[in-house]
């Protein structure tokens, strides 16, 4: 009998524990749900839209418009930029010049214009698309102008012309992290430990492809290792075979292209570094110390020298004049110019390389010139 009632209290304390279980489970699943519905309205909220931002400064006849097309931006969008200035006629302005930065972003692509000549009001616009590659609160820098009005000189010799410079505030601009919550970029989690992995049970057929895989893996390393040696012996030999002048002139060229210079504003610099290369070439092919001689001094010495054809010559005077205006008079050559400029100092490698050596076509040159 005794045996019965001790049975029966125990299957009761069974039961009981068996529904408690189910209510705490009930309950956590219940807080799970309760916790995944906030997070889902917080994670629905939307992000306040953006705006574009407009910085404007007049003084006297110039004024200066400064607009960002958006104040928030995430790290993978690109942000433009526009810098534009209206003036009276007659008023002379000068743009601002950049390189490759514009305060903390770094400036992706270039793109300027210039009034008509027979504009009611002359306009120059430039516009920058801008990267960045963190997310925070950045501005971008106060932009200037500098002008000056001599339109007065004309009726009085004895007035002097009116200097000034214009300055917008800066702009300020959120960057957006594309993830998700407040993420410190610089702070890394911690390495988790190693999780146990179940190993399986080696079969036959699993030997079998582990050794049809590894044989195939040791016949690529294999030939991944003949290409090596054979790439690493044939760059010793290009080492130690001199490079001719007209090749080394067209790698430059090519080389000065994908710097892009142009696209960036910094005509003076690509003119001064498109007379450098022609002067080595020459320097390289002829044996006249052209690199350092002033240009007078290097035509009157090709002039006497019987290296150079009569062509050759006119084609040489006329390229480091066009130069010499670009890099000390401070002429501003249109698109065309800048173009001929360039194929000029081409076809003259062209034209007086070595026919003996062995040359490669300057293919490269001319389709990123195109």
């Amino acid at each position: 009998m005794t045996r019965r009632i001790g049975q029966s209290g125990d299957a009761a304390a069974v039961l009981g524990g068996a529904r408690l279980r189910r209510v705490a489970a009930l309950a956590v699943v219940l807080c799970l749900l309760g916790g995944c519905g906030e997070k889902s309205k917080e994670a629905a909220a939307p992000a306040e839209a953006a705006r574009p931002v407009t910085r404007e400064a007049e003084r006297g006849p110039v004024k200066l418009t400064v607009t960002c097309a958006k104040d928030k931006v995430s790290i993978a969008e690109s942000l433009t930029l526009t810098l534009a200035v209206e003036a009276e006629p007659g008023v002379e302005v000068t743009l601002p010049q950049f390189g490759e930065n514009l305060g903390e972003f770094q400036i992706r692509g270039f793109t300027e214009s210039k009034p008509e000549p027979d504009a009611a009001k002359p306009r120059w616009e430039q516009q920058y698309d801008l990267d960045i590659f963190l997310s925070g609160q950045y501005s971008v820098p106060a932009m200037s102008v500098q002008f000056r009005d001599a339109r007065k000189t004309a009726d009085d010799p004895s007035a002097a012309p009116i200097e000034g410079t214009l300055s917008t505030e800066a702009i300020p601009i959120e960057v957006r992290s594309l993830v998700e919550g407040d993420v410190d970029p610089k702070q890394f989690r911690d390495i988790k430990g190693a999780v146990p992995l179940p190993v399986p049970p080696w079969s036959a057929e699993r030997w079998k492809a582990i050794a049809k895989w590894g044989g195939l893996g040791a016949v690529v390393a294999a030939v991944g290792l003949v290409a090596a040696v054979w790439c690493v012996r044939r760059a010793r030999r290009r080492a130690l075979r001199p490079q001719a002048p007209h090749d080394w002139a067209f790698d430059q060229l090519r080389a000065l292209l994908d710097e892009q210079w142009i696209e960036q504003g910094l005509v003076r610099e690509f003119f001064y570094r498109l007379s450098e290369i022609t002067r080595v070439y020459i320097e390289m092919r002829f044996g006249l110390m052209a690199a350092e001689q002033t240009t007078e001094e290097f035509l009157q010495a090709a002039h006497e020298s019987p290296r150079l054809r009569p062509a050759h010559k006119t084609l040489l005077a006329e390229f480091l004049q066009a130069c010499d205006m670009v890099k000390y008079a401070r002429y501003e050559p249109v698109s065309e110019e800048i173009e001929r400029a360039f194929h000029s100092a081409r076809d003259f490698v062209e034209q007086t390389r070595r026919p003996d050596d062995e040359t490669q076509s300057p293919q490269a040159v001319q389709e990123a010139a195109a």
